[in-house]
């Protein structure tokens, strides 16, 4: 079990730490051993940070997000000294010019500076635009800044102790202070698992993300034994709180995007400490370590698409290539490699172009993946489910459909207990409309308000005006996956002001069909319902049903039986600014509606039919 192998792993642990084999620093035989277009990539990277000023960080616009809830105003810049400085890094251990080094001294300087390494938004309690001075808190990006700071003297350690003494030993102090101690210290972060309201909760990505950079940092800083191994111990328990909150069957509720910070962070977590333990620990090999990793592949769609619930967005074109590949390879999954081979990251630019910083490590690492000649073929299942995280997945010859039950508390909860999506072999036909940008209200008591978390905008009924509503009691009450139709109860997921007996959401499906059907009953006079469906294609009433045209040219027919229905459309333009939304490539959204023309009986059941032609 992998719980028990991390339980006891800071007693197997061996030193020193082989660092300079684990991320190879400048002069090593990996940078003058790199490919040319790999080398003409990072040293234009390097010059291009070279040419920009270090950004400002003033307070006034810290506090911005307080006043006005932008997050990118203020996180802009604060990415960009990140970015520039790993650029700038990596350039150095190609090259070794002086004038890189002077840049890199700079913007190390400029960052242990900052007031804090923790973004507005995750200021919490958000009741002051600042945060405290003492204690530090410890969020995503404080633990980034620490990771990246170690790295840049791990991997420059002799050059900055010739040119800047003084600096390294800010930086280690600056990383203790702000990241290293409070992990170990400080019991009251939500993340960590230890508050009583967070024990019975599956905890999400910021667990093993933050740990994954912790964790680089003390063993790229830190020679102390006896202060290591209580890091270490300390991780593997907060890791175990994480572990011991996730369903079994390796399914991410949070969805695609989240995964490579939470299962690909967890990857990082235990190579790390299999390596501070000599290797061969059991711990990359581990049945559930293999379950996770799968999810990835086993969610891919066509492309860039993937299966998006929850706050994923709609397209996946920055997907982790290098760390997918080293994952694929440790555990044996070709799979894995073969996704990893087809979303490989331009040479020398690493997997996230525009997001250097967030897992700075994997900047290094990924240079010494030996990518295959030939990328192996993705051959993924045809049929697939994660019986415990409630999430099904069918594959034919025409369309790959998706459906979830689960609740309506996840992790980066949708109020969307019943929803399903729908694709032909090469775009989509009906879609989860994924989450806008972050803002102020996206994590607040206004979450709700926000159109993308609304049952009412996914493919889901509205029944005697309700929309479902938010909370673990809401919650899909049966699921049921067989092999050609999934039966969810989805009575539990409307409040009691539906007056639903119960209602039951059946799929049934073949080569070129799906058939939906809703039965229920209702158990008072009230019986009004709306059916929702999303796509991003207009449709079109041809009088013998709806249609849909995907830009790969297929069409899906959708016909109702049991119920003449009148429909609604309606087209809601998406933000121009909107970063997160623009990964869909379009420029709104269409939802359209279906409602009876006659009274409905108090139980009765629809089938509602989609062919692909």
């Amino acid at each position: 079990m992998l719980q028990t192998l991390l339980s006891r792993i800071s007693e197997e642990l061996r030193f020193p730490f082989p660092a300079k084999e684990f991320l190879p620093p400048a002069g090593d035989a990996l940078w003058t051993g790199l490919s040319r277009e790999t080398k003409r990539v990072i040293e234009e990277e390097g010059r291009r940070a070279l040419g920009e000023e270090i950004p400002s960080l003033p307070a006034t616009l810290y506090a911005d997000f307080f006043r006005t809830g932008n997050r990118n105003r203020f996180e802009k810049p604060f990415f960009a000294r990140r970015t520039n400085l790993i650029r700038l890094v990596k350039a150095y251990c190609l090259n070794g010019e002086g004038v890189l080094l002077d840049r890199i001294i700079d913007y190390a300087d400029a960052i242990c500076g900052e007031w804090t390494w923790v973004v507005p938004a995750h200021n919490w309690p958000l009741d002051n635009p600042f945060p405290p001075a003492d204690p530090p808190r410890v969020d995503l990006f404080a633990a980034n800044t620490s990771s990246l700071l170690a790295l840049t003297v791990h991997l420059l350690r002799e050059p900055l102790e010739r040119e800047a003494g003084r600096l390294t030993e800010r930086i280690r102090k600056e990383c203790r202070r702000r990241c290293l101690i409070p992990f170990m210290e400080n019991d009251d972060h939500w993340w960590m698992g230890y508050l009583p309201e967070y024990r019975d909760r599956v905890l999400n990505n910021w667990n093993p993300w933050i740990t994954d950079n912790f964790l680089h940092t003390l063993f790229l800083l830190e020679e102390d034994r006896t202060f290591l191994q209580r890091g270490v111990s300390r991780a593997a328990e907060i890791l175990n709180h994480y572990l011991d909150s996730l369903p079994s069957d390796g399914g991410c509720d949070e969805g695609p995007s989240y995964w490579d910070h939470a299962v690909g962070s967890l990857f990082d977590c235990l190579e790390i400490l299999d390596r501070g333990a000599g290797g061969d620990t059991g711990l990359l090999t581990a049945p559930f370590l293999k379950e996770a990793a799968s999810y990835i592949y086993r969610t891919h769609i066509t492309g860039d698409y993937f299966i998006n619930y929850a706050d994923c967005i709609g397209r996946l074109n920055h997907m982790p290539g290098g760390l997918m590949y080293r994952m694929g390879e440790a555990m044996g999954d070709g799979s894995l490699k073969a996704l990893a081979s087809a979303f490989r990251a331009p040479a020398g630019e690493g997997d996230f172009p525009e997001l250097n910083a967030f897992s700075p490590h994997r900047q290094i690492r990924d240079l010494t993946v030996l990518w295959p000649e030939e990328a192996p073929v993705l051959s993924p299942p045809g049929q697939d489910c994660f019986p415990q995280t409630q999430v099904g997945i069918v594959r034919t010859e025409k369309f790959t459909f998706s459906c979830k039950g689960g609740h309506n508390d996840e992790s980066h909860n949708h109020n969307d207990v019943g929803q399903f999506v729908l694709y032909g072999r090469g775009a989509p036909f009906l879609v989860d409309p994924g989450v806008g940008d972050y803002t102020r209200e996206t994590f607040s008591d206004k979450r709700y308000g926000i159109w993308t978390m609304q049952s009412g905008w996914h493919n889901l009924p509205r029944i005697n005006g309700y929309d479902q509503l938010p909370g673990r009691e809401y919650r899909c009450g049966r699921f049921d996956f067989g092999d050609d139709r999934c039966l969810l109860d989805l009575t539990e997921a409307y409040p009691a002001g539906g007056e639903l007996d119960f209602w039951h959401r059946e799929f049934r499906w073949a080569d070129r069909e799906l058939i939906l059907r809703d039965s229920w009953r209702f158990t008072g006079s009230n019986r009004d319902v709306l059916w929702n469906f999303l796509s991003l294609e207009e449709p079109q009433n041809r009088g013998d049903g709806i249609s849909l045209t995907n830009p790969a040219g297929e069409c899906l027919t959708l016909r109702t039986g049991g119920f003449t229905p009148r429909w609604l459309r309606e087209y809601l333009p998406f933000p121009g600014e909107d970063g997160k939304m623009g990964a869909w490539k379009r420029e709104g959204i269409w939802r359209f509606q279906l409602r009876s023309r006659e009274p409905l009986n108090r139980e009765e059941s629809v089938e509602i039919g989609f062919t692909i032609e």
